[in-house]
């Protein structure tokens, strides 16, 4: 679909549900709209590749379980591309804390910088 004749706006329209949680493109409108240029900005052919090595690559959970540091994972609850179930799979396997953000999706550094900064910042504060 990406390598095909599809427009960057389609591009822009496809990816922003997936990427960003419902309530980001109300509760901050100047930078949706930011990253829905940034993303219309995008030549689909170029983002293809990426796409299809991503998809490509597998599942990396076992790898998780070799790191010997400890985690913590900061998600978003909205997230359409890491399910909640996915979420609780990685945390189990990875003996990694998990921090949910409301009304929050893939992007939540993004959509959510000052909570994601916290949520680390009380991590590292507990060790």
């Amino acid at each position: 679909w990406l390598a095909g004749s599809r427009s960057a706006d389609e591009l822009a329209d496809a990816l922003m549900p997936v990427l960003y949680g419902e309530r980001f493109f109300a509760d901050q409108p100047g930078l949706a709209s930011a990253e829905r240029r940034r993303l219309s900005s995008l030549d689909p052919a170029d983002v293809a590749p990426v796409a299809r090595a991503a998809a490509a690559t597998g599942d990396r959970l076992d790898r998780l379980a070799a790191v010997a540091a400890p985690l913590v994972v900061v998600a978003g609850e909205s997230d359409a591309l890491v399910t909640p179930a996915r979420l609780d799979a990685i945390a189990a396997h990875a003996a990694a804390g998990v921090v949910r953000l409301p009304w929050t999706g893939h992007s939540a550094v993004l959509e959510r910088p000052a909570e994601v900064a916290a949520a680390i910042g009380d991590f590292l504060r507990d060790r």
